[in-house]
C-alpha cells in the first residue's frame, strides 16, 4: 500500500527528499545515516527499472578485484573497516549511476517531473534570505537543520553583510551543486514560457551561494545557451552578461586565491594535484580505498588554517584512488560529455547544453560516493535521457 502511494506521488516525494538530502538522523558505526542513503533505492526504483547489463556487473567486478589487489600489495594498508566501506559505497555508486543510464525509464513518473522545482523555488528563497540575513540572524538562518546537517563544518562568516548560501546542505559549494542539477530540467523540460522564470531563479540561488565552481558552471551553461540561438538573442545576452558583470569582481579575486596556501581554491584545486604527482609514480592503481584521509594528512596540505585530511574535487578524487585507471575516466568522461552535447546539438535537441552538466557536477566536491551526490545524479541523468525520449516520440509522430 505504501510502494503504491509513493509510486503515484513520486515527484513530490522526490521532492521533499531533494529538499532533506543531507538531514542526518543518526550514527551508525561511525557512520552518518542520512535521508539519501535511506531513499536511495526509492529514488532509484522511482525513474528506472533496475537492468542487470553485463558491462555494469563486469566494471563492478574489474573495480573490485583491483582494489582488493590494491590493498593486498600496498606497503601503507589503510583500516581494513574503512576499506571495505569505502568500496561498498563506490559500488553502490556505480550500480546507481550504472542503473540510471541503462534501466528501462519509467517515463508515467517522469512526465511529471517538472513538479521537482518546486524545491527550486524553495531552495532559492532560502538561500537569499541566508546570504541577506545571515549576519542579522546568524546560525537560525544559516544552518536552519542544525545538528541534523550532514557533516556539517561550515562556518558563515556573521561578520560580513552578506553570508555565502548554504541552504538546507553542509556547505555552500553542495548547495550550488544541487543548484546546478536543476539545470537540465529547467533548459530542456521547462516550456518556453516558463523557462526565463526559473532561469532568473538558478541565477539569483547560484549567487547566493558564492561558489566559484558554481558561478563558472552555471556561465559555461549560459553561453553555450546564447551560442545555441542562431540569431542574436538580445535576452539571452543580458542574462549572461549582467550574471558575469555582478560576479566579475569576485570570480577574480577568488582566481587570485589559488596561489595562497590554505584558501579554499588551493586546497581544491592546487594541493591535490601535487599529490597525484607524487602517488601516480609509485603505484598507477592509486592508493588503497578508504586511506585518503591519513595520505592526504602526510602532505600536510592546509586547509583554512588546519592541515586538512580530504580531497574537494571528484576527477582529482577519482585519480588519487584509481590511479592511471582513474586518469583515463577522467578524460573518458570530459571527452563523452562534448560528444554527447554535440550530437543533441546537432539533433536540434532544446537544451543540448544540459549534456555537460554531468561532467561539471563532478567538480564541486569529494564526497562523489555518497548517497546524496549518487541522488543528485541520478536525478540529471534520468532528466537527459527523458530528453532524448520526448524527442524520440515527436519523431514517430511527424514521421
Amino acid at each position: 500500500m505504501l510502494k503504491k502511494s509513493y509510486m503515484k506521488n513520486v515527484p513530490f516525494v522526490f521532492s521533499i527528499i531533494y529538499l532533506l538530502l543531507q538531514f542526518q538522523f543518526a550514527y551508525i558505526l561511525d557512520f552518518p545515516i542520512t535521508i539519501s542513503l535511506i531513499t536511495l533505492p526509492f529514488v532509484i526504483l522511482s525513474f528506472v527499472r533496475i537492468r542487470f547489463s553485463i558491462p555494469l556487473i563486469c566494471t563492478m567486478a574489474t573495480v573490485t578485484a583491483l582494489s582488493v589487489v590494491n590493498q593486498l600489495i600496498s606497503k601503507n594498508v589503510g583500516n581494513e573497516i574503512q576499506f571495505l566501506r569505502t568500496l561498498t559505497l563506490v559500488l553502490i555508486t556505480i550500480f546507481g549511476i550504472g542503473v540510471a543510464i541503462s534501466g528501462e525509464l519509467k517515463l508515467k513518473n517522469l512526465a511529471k517531473i517538472e513538479f521537482v522545482l518546486v524545491s527550486l523555488v524553495i531552495l532559492t528563497i532560502i538561500s537569499i534570505a541566508q546570504a541577506l540575513l545571515g549576519y542579522r540572524f546568524g546560525s537560525f538562518v544559516t544552518n536552519p537543520l542544525g545538528n541534523f546537517t550532514y557533516h556539517y563544518q561550515y562556518k558563515a562568516d556573521l561578520n560580513s553583510s552578506l553570508t555565502r548560501a548554504s541552504g538546507l546542505y553542509s556547505e555552500p559549494s553542495f548547495n550550488a551543486l544541487v543548484c546546478l542539477s536543476f539545470v537540465p530540467l529547467v533548459f530542456s523540460i521547462v516550456s518556453n514560457r516558463k523557462r526565463f522564470f526559473y532561469i532568473v531563479l538558478l541565477l539569483l540561488y547560484m549567487t547566493s551561494t558564492f561558489s566559484l565552481t558554481g558561478i563558472l558552471s552555471l556561465s559555461v551553461v549560459l553561453l553555450l545557451w546564447i551560442l545555441d540561438d542562431r540569431k542574436i538573442n538580445f535576452i539571452r545576452i543580458f542574462f549572461f552578461v549582467t550574471f558575469i558583470t555582478f560576479m566579475a569582481n569576485y570570480i577574480v579575486q577568488r582566481i587570485e586565491t589559488l596561489s595562497v596556501t590554505g584558501s579554499s581554491a588551493n586546497f581544491r584545486l592546487i594541493a591535490p594535484v601535487k599529490a597525484i604527482t607524487e602517488i601516480l609514480p609509485q603505484n598507477i592503481l592509486g592508493i588503497p580505498l578508504g586511506s585518503l584521509e591519513n595520505t592526504i594528512f602526510r602532505f600536510g596540505f592546509l586547509n583554512g588554517s588546519k592541515v586538512g585530511t580530504s580531497v574537494d574535487n571528484g576527477y582529482l578524487l577519482l585519480i588519487i584512488y584509481f590511479g592511471l585507471a582513474g586518469l583515463i575516466l577522467t578524460g573518458a568522461i570530459l571527452i563523452f560529455s562534448v560528444r554527447l552535447a554535440n550530437t543533441m546539438r546537432k539533433l536540434d535537441m532544446r537544451g543540448w547544453q544540459m549534456a555537460i552538466v554531468p561532467a561539471l557536477a563532478l567538480n564541486f566536491n569529494g564526497g562523489i560516493f555518497l548517497p546524496d551526490f549518487i541522488c543528485i545524479m541520478i536525478f540529471i541523468i534520468v532528466t537527459i535521457r527523458y530528453q532524448f525520449n520526448l524527442v524520440k516520440i515527436e519523431d514517430k509522430l511527424y514521421a
